[in-house]
């Protein structure tokens, strides 16, 4: 383990991991965090997805890093481990912490069905996360409607089903191998359910939209991605509920984003004082008292 995460006698902070995975984890961010740096500036100022980081996390497990050890992958499933490795990217490089935090996060939320969700959706799960591991699968979340209108899921009078709409603020997306996209179903006389369908990007009438026009996180690779009467195996409709019905795995699922993306947040926080306390330092004359009474409680 390297010095730098060494426990402190206080309270842990994210830059100690709480557990044997979390530590190997850290270690293994803190590998690319240089190559991160170099490309960050330029990346952000034309909004280009780093795609060449993404290749090599797939090539030292990262992109698994939250899969089951039993599946291949680095078994982080502590929250905290996982906010921490955030916060180390997002030191570097704020638009990769968000996008790899998508993956993360689906491979923690994909574990939990894996092991305790309906035999389909664990078959599923499986094969997602295992391919995850190896390096070959992106997985991004679809949720936001984009404001022209709602996603629409139908199914015709043979049973099969089509995906029809578009999604915005989409991160990852360049690189994205499978959408889970949440739409609202459309059948006469039958009331609204919500959906959630698995979505190769291979499907025919999915686009992934270059549009992505943001003040910041210019290169997380934030995109639109849209559905034109896309095909959808009935076996890639996850779930199915009444439109209004409370919903556990759906707000855990939010939980356990909201959480882990709070290490990005501290990694920017953190970015942000180191960048102040150099200017500072690097200065000639003594600077205001106010200045150093911030950053010494920073």
């Amino acid at each position: 383990m390297s010095t730098q995460h060494a426990r402190p006698t206080g309270a842990p902070g994210l830059r100690t991991p709480l557990t044997a995975p979390g530590r190997v984890l850290l270690d293994l961010v803190d590998h690319h965090l240089p190559q991160i740096r170099v490309g960050a500036e330029d990346n952000d100022r034309h909004s280009l997805f780093p795609t060449e980081t993404f290749e090599a996390f797939g090539k030292d497990g990262l992109m698994g890093a939250t899969v089951p050890a039993e599946l291949g992958g680095l078994g982080v499933d502590h929250l905290h481990d996982v906010a921490a490795a955030l916060a180390s990217v997002a030191t570097a490089d704020a638009s990769t912490a968000l996008a790899w935090h998508v993956q993360l996060c689906r491979g923690l939320t994909l574990a939990w069905e894996w092991r305790h969700g309906r035999e389909p959706v664990r078959v599923l799960a499986e094969q997602l996360l295992r391919s995850m591991a190896g390096g070959k699968a992106a997985v991004c979340g679809a949720v936001k409607d984009h404001p022209t209108g709602v996603t629409v899921l139908t199914r015709d009078d043979s049973g099969r089903w089509s995906l029809s709409g578009c999604k915005t603020l989409v991160s990852m997306a360049p690189i994205g191998t499978h959408f889970f996209v949440h739409a609202q179903t459309k059948a006469e006389g039958e009331p609204p359910m919500l959906g959630v369908v698995l979505l190769p990007r291979d499907t025919p009438g999915l686009s992934v939209l270059d549009d992505w026009e943001g003040l910041g996180m210019r290169a997380s690779g934030t995109a639109d991605v849209a559905f034109d009467q896309c095909p959808v195996d009935a076996s890639n409709v996850v779930s199915l509920r009444p439109a209004g019905d409370h919903n556990d795995a759906v707000l855990a699922g939010q939980t356990v984003s909201s959480i882990t993306m709070l290490g990005v947040y501290t990694g920017i926080a953190q970015a942000a004082r180191d960048i102040a306390a150099a200017r500072f330092l690097g200065g000639s004359g003594r600077p205001p008292a106010a200045a150093t009474t911030l950053l010494a409680v920073t």
